[in-house]
């Protein structure tokens, strides 16, 4: 959904205060879990597109990333409830197009993993993004062969500006019989 030219009177606040609950919740779950386990790795999955992922109340950046420096949604305190210093890995969906493997801005897979890496900021050690293979061409705008090819080149592309790799999700792969290749993928990617 997108945001109204003007804004009602409180819905800065209100994005602001859903921010804030959820990554109080995050500092909660990090520490509940340490404490059981401190060596255990606390982590989360986000979707890419940080310029619309506030509508489900996430701020995912760093506590030093000023969203409001860039979107007019977000207000000066919405940065002091970024949560990627509690997380030590996160998975961010770069669910693209298959058309849209490279590139630098939201909606390319490669632009999403690279936007990320920003925002975090190196507060998260850990950031590896991937596609949707299963939904990423609904309408069936994309040949069989170019779908085969983004999986190969979504690896390489990901993995060149995050921390590896993720592909969501495996049973499309199963089902459309293309393990080889993600396999191509991984091995032109770790060359």
């Amino acid at each position: 959904s997108s945001l109204p030219s003007t804004y009602p009177q409180y819905l800065m606040k209100w994005l602001e205060f859903r921010a804030k609950v959820i990554c109080d919740f995050m500092q909660k779950a990090r520490s509940a879990v340490k404490s059981v386990n401190s060596k255990m790795k606390f982590g989360v999955y986000v979707g890419g597109w940080y310029s619309t992922y506030y509508d489900v109340g996430v701020n995912w950046a760093a506590s030093s990333y000023d969203p409001s420096r860039y979107y007019k949604w977000a207000t000066a305190k919405y940065k002091n409830y970024g949560y990627a210093e509690y997380m030590d890995q996160m998975l961010i969906g770069a669910y693209a197009s298959p058309l849209k493997v490279f590139g630098s801005t939201e909606w390319t897979m490669a632009g999403f993993c690279s936007l990320a890496k920003e925002k975090t900021a190196g507060k998260c050690p850990i950031v590896v993004g991937g596609p949707d293979v299963g939904n990423w061409d609904t309408d069936n705008k994309v040949s069989q062969e170019q779908e085969n090819q983004a999986i190969v080149q979504s690896v390489k592309a990901c993995m060149d500006v995050c921390d590896g790799y993720f592909l969501f999700d495996m049973i499309h792969l199963k089902k459309a019989e293309q393990w080889q290749y993600a396999k191509q993928g991984i091995q032109q990617a770790i060359k």
